[in-house]
């Protein structure tokens, strides 16, 4: 059984309107490439920290045995950008199946998407470290949540914070 989030197929990941999840991520010094640009490998950095504080958003209600695992990620690099600044990484469901889910990522500067990023996670028992169907409580937070998506809705307030190296992650729309 898999659930989708509405107009999923649709959605336009360059949009900051869609994604109800944000990491905001301070660029480093030592992220620029001799090329004086932000090193594209720097940006599958950017989505894990907005995929995992994504996933922790959902998997605080599940055991501690339960994890996930990359097992794709596609991003297109859309623009490049500089030291010193900011970005933000919009972060949301797309659909979950019964031992995976799908998520999809934007990266932001200022008003400009840089990249996409459209990943496919599978969820993990720690203990046997295989794939596992995730306990009811995990998906019923997912499902919920793709039941509430809707691309330019306002997120509400709340959710964890990631404290130390520059990122800190919040519900909520996108802040400009």
């Amino acid at each position: 059984m898999s659930e989708q989030s509405p107009g999923a197929d649709d959605l336009d990941l360059t949009d900051p309107a869609g994604y109800p999840h944000w990491s905001v991520i301070t660029i480093r010094w030592r992220d620029e490439d001799q090329l004086g640009h932000v090193n594209n490998s720097v940006y599958s950095e950017w989505v894990e920290v907005a995929r995992v504080t994504l996933i922790r958003e959902f998997s605080a209600a599940g055991p501690d045995w339960l994890g996930t695992a990359l097992a794709r990620m596609t991003i297109n690099f859309l623009g490049e950008t500089t030291w010193p600044g900011e970005v933000r990484v919009g972060g949301r469901l797309l659909s979950v199946g019964n031992r995976s889910f799908r998520s999809a990522y934007g990266v932001f500067r200022d008003q400009r998407c840089l990249a996409t990023a459209d990943c496919v996670s599978v969820y993990l028992d720690r203990r046997t470290r295989g794939s596992t169907v995730p306990p009811p409580e995990v998906r019923r937070a997912m499902e919920a949540e793709l039941r509430s998506a809707r691309v330019g809705e306002p997120a509400q307030a709340g959710g964890p914070g990631s404290g130390g190296s520059g990122r800190r992650s919040e519900r909520r729309p996108c802040p400009w």
